[in-house]
């Protein structure tokens, strides 16, 4: 996995989505004192959803 989506770290990341969302893996990580957050550390994506926020002058003419 050459390029990936990360959260967590600290040993290892508390979710790893690689770079076509297809793959994930997870587990305990010391940024947000999880376990595994699944029932295995490696498992296929069926929906990934993401959000974003941008703030609101970005939007907004002067």
């Amino acid at each position: 996995m050459n390029e990936f989506l990360a959260f967590g770290g600290g040993g290892s990341f508390a979710l790893c989505l690689d770079e076509d969302l297809l793959k994930a893996t997870s587990g305990p990580s010391e940024t947000f004192g999880n376990e595994c957050l699944a029932s295995s550390t490696e498992f296929e994506l069926k929906n990934v959803e993401l959000w974003g926020f941008a703030h609101a002058s970005q939007y907004l003419s002067s």
